[in-house]
């Protein structure tokens, strides 16, 4: 569930269908799924395994992760279940895009994951600049299905530490790596100071409609509302203004 691009950056639409026909990049489009799911395919194809397998011979089996795996060598009666609507189970998820999501594990077999970037390979992660200020890099990666992950390296330091959740979101859990992570380094006698976050800003007028009319009726990762969709602003007494249909 962690969420990688799998190597290939930026590939627009254009040089994806340069490709030719049933090669990789054909469907290495605009979507990180789709890059993934190609890289999964680059895998089996060079090593000759399905990527089932050499997750495990290549991954799992050296590193000891006896916890991980896809969908087709995983007991999913061990998944943790999701709940919505505070009491609602949910049907186990069984994502299929097997490069894109599918790989299952718990946190100690994640945090062993994370200890392969002791060696300093952290193409794969993100760098925290709080930490940098004082001497510390660490990287962090998250990602979400239906389920969430945080992961958090500090490779100088040797410190990995992974946060798995059935709720909430992957944000939710890289906060709460932090947080552990900052007590780690507090035992190695160092102190991380980090900015307050600033409270949300409460507006009491409808901002200017003729700034924001471009916004209608499209909003959001570019989802398209429906002829009847709005705009909607709640003001700080709790009413609620729109802008548009």
């Amino acid at each position: 569930m962690l969420s990688f691009t799998g190597g290939v950056m930026n590939i627009k639409q254009s040089e994806a269908s340069a490709g030719k026909d049933n090669s990789i990049l054909n469907i290495a489009s605009v979507s990180k799924m789709y890059v993934t799911v190609s890289v999964m395919q680059l895998v089996e194809r060079v090593s000759g395994m399905s990527f089932s397998e050499y997750l495990k011979e290549n991954i799992n089996k050296p590193f000891s992760m006896n916890n991980t795996g896809t969908l087709w060598d995983t007991d999913f009666n061990r998944q943790v279940p999701v709940y919505i609507n505070g009491n609602v189970k949910l049907a186990s998820q069984i994502p299929q895009l097997i490069g894109c999501g599918g790989i299952m594990s718990d946190a100690k077999d994640v945090c062993t994951f994370g200890s392969a970037f002791f060696a300093g390979n952290d193409i794969l992660l993100s760098e925290k600049e709080d930490y940098a200020k004082v001497g510390v890099k660490v990287l962090t990666k998250g990602g979400d299905t239906s389920q969430h992950a945080g992961l958090v390296v500090a490779p100088d330091r040797k410190i990995s530490v992974a946060v798995l959740s059935s709720g909430g979101s992957s944000s939710n859990c890289e906060e709460i790596c932090l947080d552990l992570l900052d007590a780690a380094l507090k035992e190695q006698g160092i102190t991380v100071e980090h900015p307050e976050s600033k409270s949300p800003e409460f507006i009491s007028t409808v901002p200017d409609e003729l700034k924001y009319s471009s916004y209608i009726p499209q909003y959001g990762d570019s989802v398209s509302l429906p002829e009847c969709g709005m705009i909607v602003f709640i003001g700080e007494t709790g009413s609620t203004v729109h802008i548009g249909r």
